[in-house]
């Protein structure tokens, strides 16, 4: 028994299949998470399916498997290591035995993105049918979005539901990406603290098409490098199953909870992010059903496994809703701050303001006449003071209040039509 095997491997979720334990040993080997590790392996694993293999209408008509996975860690804690374990558990052969290539894509313009899928028209080079899109950084795909005419978040709306994509560019004389034509699974990865630039779009629904999983350190692992050996997965070609078959059960339970979702009112808010929580769920039971050797048919225990995952991708936007209610209030905290300090400056120049037009006042009151510029060297070695004088001594004047040249400012300061011997409030 070598150090792979000897790896403990739990019990409950883990234990109850053979890949599941391969994914567990795999993830503790590389000192990733084995849930991160997980959620890659399940979109490599729908990566490799066609196109043509849809979930049936259960809600409105045959629904895509395109898959997407946020991984979510804090900068250097494990996102990056579970992406590279995830990728190496398994290799994907059809039933001939030849392996399933899927190639990488990087994020870009959302045009971009879907262009990469088209027909290139070039005989020695095969249209891309599937493929898997990685984001390395949450706040780049933000930035990318945010720019001046992106179509970005629009085009991974649509692709990663399996939907029509047309090109808006005037000059384009592209086909449209005809919906259920292409495979695609999107992994990006989520630092905490910037997963607003994905949370954001909520309102549109990208977050929803993402499933959440956490990337955070496990409590075992190995003292040595391990050479791993990857689980072969058969996947069947797109002709022997085009329609995922799905438990009766799970159709009810699916069905059911759309309805109840479905009485909300238009003038009532959805009640949280996880509008389309069932239709991920069916596809991660697919996705398990595929490392299980069953793409096309997911049976009751892939259902509730899938559960699993999907209890936890809620714990985990649960732990993002909390961290952005903290960093609300901390925001709001700070702003509150900054408002009464600012508050107290104000009150503290017009009360400088107030102390030096009483003074201006009393002196004409009581000399009839005053020479500006002696009363302003008195204030010599206070600069705020004179600043203050010089904007008090213009606002009296521009009030009527006194008479004052500018332009001599040696000329005495006389009492103007509105002269009054009390300060007035600013």
């Amino acid at each position: 028994m070598n150090a792979f095997t000897q790896i403990q491997v739990p019990a409950s979720f883990w234990g109850e299949r053979d890949n599941l334990a391969h994914v567990y040993r795999y993830a503790v080997a590389r000192e990733a998470n084995p849930y991160a590790v997980l959620g890659v392996c399940m979109a490599y694993a729908l990566a490799a399916t066609g196109p043509e293999l849809k979930l049936p209408p259960i809600i409105g008509s045959p629904a895509s498997l395109n898959f997407g996975l946020a991984l979510v860690a804090h900068s250097g804690s494990g996102k990056g290591a579970a992406l590279g374990a995830g990728r190496e558990v398994f290799e994907f052969r059809d039933k001939g035995g030849f392996l399933i290539s899927t190639p990488e894509l990087d994020s870009g313009s959302g045009e971009g993105v879907a262009s990469q899928f088209l027909d290139t028209g070039d005989e020695d080079t095969s249209r891309v049918i599937r493929a898997v899109l990685h984001e390395s950084e949450v706040s780049n795909l933000g930035a990318l979005g945010g720019r001046s005419g992106s179509t970005l978040i629009g085009t991974l709306l649509k692709m990663l539901m399996g939907e029509r994509v047309g090109f808006t560019n005037v000059q384009s004389t592209r086909e449209p990406l005809e919906a259920h034509s292409y495979r695609l699974a999107m992994t990006v990865q989520v630092q905490p603290d910037s997963a607003s630039a994905l949370m954001q779009h909520k309102g549109a629904g990208l977050p929803q098409r993402f499933l959440f999983l956490p990337c955070t350190a496990t409590d075992e692992g190995l003292d040595e490098v391990l050479d791993l050996d990857p689980m072969t997965v058969k996947v069947p070609s797109a002709h022997e199953k085009r329609i995922v078959e799905v438990p009766r059960e799970v159709v009810t339970e699916v069905k059911l909870a759309h309805r109840e979702r479905a009485r909300i009112a238009i003038s009532d808010p959805p009640p949280d992010i996880d509008g389309h929580l069932y239709l991920l769920r069916l596809k991660v039971a697919a996705a398990l059903a595929v490392l299980d050797g069953r793409a096309g048919e997911i049976d009751l225990e892939d259902w509730r496994l899938a559960g699993v995952l999907t209890e936890l991708h809620s714990d985990v936007l649960d732990e993002l809703a909390s961290l952005a209610n903290k960093q609300s209030a901390k925001n709001g905290a700070r702003r509150l701050a900054e408002k009464q300090d600012a508050e107290s400056e104000l009150q503290k120049i017009n009360q400088e303001r107030s102390s030096m037009e009483m003074r201006i006042l009393d002196a004409l009151e009581a000399a009839g006449t005053l020479s500006g510029v002696a009363f302003r060297n008195s204030l010599k070695g206070r600069g705020s003071q004179r600043q203050t004088y010089d904007r008090v001594i213009e606002q009296l004047h521009d009030r009527g209040v006194v008479v004052w040249d500018k332009r001599s400012t040696g000329k005495p300061i006389t009492k103007g039509p509105y002269f009054h011997p009390m300060a007035e409030e600013y």
